[in-house]
């Protein structure tokens, strides 16, 4: 069927990995590359990288079922300099926007940059992906 690669949970915590790149003077390019989760672009290009399916559970990913954004490892970030964007991403704290880099603009610009980024990241069911971190381990 579909050879999908199986998410990890990374190895280097994220709290670890933020100091890490605020020691090298990139925390601002980390934290966009965390952000970028929340830019539909990604979600778009995830979706359709992966033929619509988790890499978890291999069950198709439906446009309606909530998912999210993995990333494999924390150590990457952000190499593009293209300005934020203003995306919709409502959250449970009652905000309804997010700032997250312009991903779409560095797709067709930086090609090889943004391949980087999405090497890094997979799309997974919201339940498929709170049991990876929950158990910390790989399916």
């Amino acid at each position: 069927m579909f050879n999908l690669n199986q998410p990890t949970v990374p190895t280097l915590e994220y709290q670890k990995a933020r100091q890490a790149h605020k020691a090298l003077g990139r925390e601002d390019r980390f934290l966009a590359h965390m952000h970028c989760t929340h830019n539909q672009f990604i979600r778009h290009v995830l979706r359709l990288r992966q033929y619509g399916r988790c890499p978890v559970c291999g069950k198709l990913i439906s446009l309606e079922s909530p998912a999210n954004v993995h990333h494999i490892s924390y150590t990457r970030y952000c190499g593009s300099r293209t300005s934020e964007i203003k995306c919709f991403f409502p959250r449970d704290n009652g905000m309804i926007y997010a700032m997250t880099p312009n991903c779409e603009l560095c797709y067709y610009d930086c090609p090889e940059k943004a391949s980087a980024c999405l090497n890094n990241l997979v799309l997974l069911h919201s339940a498929c992906h709170d049991k990876l971190h929950k158990t910390n381990c790989t399916f």
